[in-house]
């Protein structure tokens, strides 16, 4: 017994041969080619309104991402101010630190070359020595027979 995907009936009919049908067969390829072009419009309208949507959300999401950061950035700018605040600085130089202010008429020398390391170096904290005005006139090289405020200014 032969199937029928082989182009032969079943039973009795075994010796009929089925001859495909032109005109069936291009009933059938203008109704799927009529289909495709009424698919196709209706396939891009709703392909465009996916994508509208799509990006409706994303535009709002973008604004809810532009308002978070945009109060991230205020809360980092205020964080900021707070902590170049010099009565802040100040304060906490003195309770955390055991800072001081110096004693009046003390200079603090600072070693220019240690500022700036070269880039083969790693960079070092500057020292410092304190130094008092005496000193500082031995140092710069003005005598000591001045004794007056106003001659202690090395630019005088």
């Amino acid at each position: 017994m032969t199937t029928r995907h082989q182009g032969k009936l079943p039973g009795l009919n075994h010796r009929l041969v089925l001859e495909p049908d032109r005109g069936r067969a291009r009933e059938l390829l203008m109704a799927v080619a009529l289909s495709a072009l009424i698919m196709l419009p209706l396939l891009l309208y709703v392909w465009q309104s996916s994508e509208w949507i799509r990006n409706g959300y994303q535009i709002e999401r973008l604004k809810n991402q532009r308002e978070r950061l945009a109060e991230v950035n205020h809360q980092l700018r205020l964080e900021k101010a707070s902590l170049e605040n010099l009565g802040r600085i100040e304060q906490a130089a003195g309770t955390q630190l055991g800072l001081a202010p110096p004693p009046a008429g003390t200079v603090v020398l600072v070693d220019v070359a240690q500022l700036k390391p070269s880039p083969n170096q790693k960079r070092q904290p500057a020292s410092g020595r304190v130094a008092s005005a005496q000193n500082v006139r031995k140092l710069t090289g003005q005598g000591s027979s001045r004794t007056d405020a106003s001659s202690s200014h090395p630019a005088n």
